[in-house]
């Protein structure tokens, strides 16, 4: 047994591998480790039990809405609040396995202590929860654009389309990662380096080059891929829809001017006709001369009141007649724009855009991160020290973390834990 270790070790130092103490370890300060284990615990912690409550209060919400109609308004519609639920599963497995298995090797100085059968359980199950998380953001996203781009289809869709979105999110990335793996493809011209990392204390995923390129494609480049291709659909649509109206404002603006000249016209024959009145009332007829004095004096006293009786402003007429115009115009556009009412309501659903749109800038920052720590490990190894490697892998775990918050930052998803805990979250 001596002899087959001092073997490997003398194989070790012939590769291409940094296997002294500085790099294996995180930090030579224990007060340092022993407080970020503490907080990482804390995080760990607040992981399972935010994202175990949005599973229990979204899955709760979407059997109670059996049999109401979807996507009304703003609300979410039963299909988005599953996937939310299987999300959050997503992070909440991240929380009750990876993050005590990281804080056990930070509590160690970076050293694995579990066994190389945990290691590879925890290798595996740390690639395919990052691909289940951009598989289940995809799959939002392509909630989102039938929901705003086909609102005809999207109401017709079964709760089955749901249950293959999910299975769908799970199954996909376990293939790829699994069927590699199976075969052994994986560790094709790397079983010397792995058995260096076993003997060393060393845990950390390695790939075959082109089991690497196959799974960064499918891992990243096909989901953003996807996801950009939607989220442009979606904004072109919308970006559609605000074109059209611009168009329709010319011509109620030439009804209108039209409708002016028309109220125009029928103020100054109402005026000429007072004109003809006034005149006929001045000119009397002369019937006996013994009375002309009489009519005179009339005259007089019909002019005097003329004078006197408060004429109507055509100017006031003019703003009284403008105001009902800007009214009956304000109906027809209620009317013109009834045409869009579908699609206006589909709109509504793309305030949940937001928030699909910052979990999927979150997730493609971790992952990106994920993808470029993992092919410099694999490739240079050296530029990549312990402490900055464990820091990277954390920033992905908090991720987790972060999910609750972004997901309850929606008004109807914080409403559902907000009914299932009895406790009001934000305060207005």
């Amino acid at each position: 047994m001596e002899n087959k270790t001092s073997f490997n070790v003398t194989l070790c130092f012939m590769l291409e591998l940094d296997l002294s103490e500085k790099s294996r370890t995180i930090s030579s300060n224990r007060y340092l480790l022993l407080a970020i284990s503490v907080v990482s615990s804390v995080i760990d912690l607040f992981i399972i039990i935010s994202n175990a409550t949005l599973v229990v209060a979204l899955i709760k919400s979407s059997k109670e809405s059996e049999g109401k109609v979807s996507m009304t308004s703003s609300n979410i519609s039963k299909r988005s609040r599953l996937l939310m639920a299987s999300i959050s599963m997503c992070h909440m497995v991240i929380g009750a396995f990876l993050v005590p298995c990281a804080v056990t090797q930070m509590i160690h100085n970076g050293v694995w202590v579990l066994g190389p059968q945990m290691c590879t359980a925890k290798n595996l199950l740390e690639a395919v929860m990052s691909a289940c998380t951009q598989y289940h953001v995809i799959f939002l996203a392509l909630d989102m654009y039938l929901a705003i781009c086909k609102p005809l289809a999207y109401r017709i869709l079964t709760s089955r389309s749901s249950h293959l979105m999910i299975w769908s999110s799970w199954i996909l990335p376990l293939a790829i990662f699994v069927i590699p793996m199976l075969f052994g493809w994986h560790q094709l011209g790397k079983e010397l380096v792995i058995m260096c990392q076993t003997v060393y204390g060393i845990c950390s995923t390695v790939f075959n080059d082109y089991v690497l390129l196959f799974i960064a494609f499918f891992l990243s480049i096909l989901p953003f891929a996807a996801l950009i291709t939607m989220y442009a659909l979606i904004l072109r649509a919308i970006a559609r829809f605000h074109d059209r109206l611009p168009r329709d404002k010319p011509r109620r603006i030439e009804k209108s001017t039209n409708t002016d000249q028309q109220s125009s016209m029928r103020l100054d024959s109402e005026v000429s006709e007072g004109i003809t009145d006034i005149s006929k009332v001045s000119v009397g007829p002369k019937r006996h001369i013994a009375t002309t004095q009489n009519c005179d004096q009339n005259l007089n006293e019909n002019v005097q009141k003329c004078k006197t009786k408060p004429q109507l402003n055509s100017n006031s007429i003019l703003n009284e007649d403008s105001k009902t115009l800007e009214r009956k115009r304000a109906e027809k556009t209620v009317v013109q724009g009834s045409s869009f009412g579908n699609f206006r309501k589909s709109c509504r659903n793309a305030r949940a855009f937001r928030y699909i749109l910052g979990i999927l800038s979150w997730c493609a920052a971790t992952s990106t991160i994920f993808i470029v720590s993992k092919i410099i490990q694999v490739f240079r190894p050296d530029l990549m020290p312990k402490w900055l490697g464990t820091a990277l892998w954390w920033l992905s775990y908090l991720n987790s973390a972060v999910n609750p918050f972004l997901l309850c930052s929606n008004r109807n998803v914080r409403h559902c834990v907000e009914t299932l805990i009895d406790v009001k979250l934000y305060r207005n």
